[in-house]
Parts: C-alpha cells; sequence; structure tokens
C-alpha cells in the first residue's frame, strides 16, 4: 500500500511538473511564485545575458507574493529549455495565499536569453550585494 501511495504520489507529481499552451491551455512552464517575507524581502530582475543590461526589476513589498511569468513564443517540450527565448515577462503582485489567475502587468523583451535574479532586501529596502564566503588560509 505505501509503494503504492509513492508510485502515485511520483506520477502526480509528474503531470503537475507544469504544463503547455495545449493543456491546460493558457498556462505557462516558465511561472514562478516569490514570496517576500519581513526576515527576507525579496528584490527580483532580468538581465540580458548577451548585453549583461538589466531590463526589468520588481520590488516585492514585504508580506506580498508575486507571480513572475516568462512567455515564449512557442511551445516547447516538458523538462526542456525553451527552445527561443522569453518575449515578454508578465508580473503580478499580491497578497500571501491568493491565486494568480490572470497576470496583469507586462513589458517586452527584445529576444535575447535573459536570467533572473533574486536578491535579498537588507531591512531598509536596498538590495544586498552577494557575497563570496571567506576562506581559511
Amino acid at each position: 500500500m505505501k509503494r503504492l501511495m509513492i508510485a502515485m504520489f511520483a506520477v502526480l507529481l509528474a503531470l503537475s511538473a507544469g504544463c503547455s499552451t495545449n493543456f491546460p491551455y493558457g498556462t505557462s512552464w516558465d511561472r514562478h511564485n516569490f514570496v517576500s517575507t519581513p526576515n527576507m524581502p525579496l528584490s527580483l530582475s532580468l538581465v540580458d545575458t548577451v548585453t549583461g543590461q538589466t531590463v526589468w526589476t520588481l520590488d516585492i513589498p514585504v508580506n506580498q507574493q508575486a507571480v513572475v511569468d516568462l512567455e515564449h513564443n512557442q511551445d516547447w517540450v516538458a523538462a526542456q529549455s525553451p527552445a527561443t527565448p522569453a518575449h515578454e515577462v508578465r508580473w503580478k503582485v499580491m497578497s500571501l495565499g491568493t491565486l494568480a489567475d490572470n497576470v496583469d502587468n507586462h513589458q517586452k523583451l527584445n529576444g535575447n536569453p535573459v536570467l533572473l535574479k533574486v536578491m535579498i532586501r537588507d531591512k531598509t529596502g536596498a538590495p544586498t550585494t552577494p557575497t563570496a564566503a571567506a576562506t581559511a588560509p
């Protein structure tokens, strides 16, 4: 019985890993959810990997969540990278626990590959700079 439950869970997990535009319609494989808390206030940015330029940023208010959806021009196969870079970023900031039914905000991208960076802001609101760990001599 335990093995059956584990197998069923594995199948359910595999099926819920993401959805294409084929079924269910209009969902994305490239949708991400971020929660900003008092102990970990978050800032997001998209960086063009060709030019190194930051093309989009978002400071998520404390005790809010953000859904970020990278839209692609064509459908792609599960568990593989998209064949084409995202052409648009869509996002929505909302209360914790809210389901994102419609991601209203959007910005066109230039078609280059992008890197989604997540930064933890300090308590004053300024993003913190990642630092390398100190090594012992």
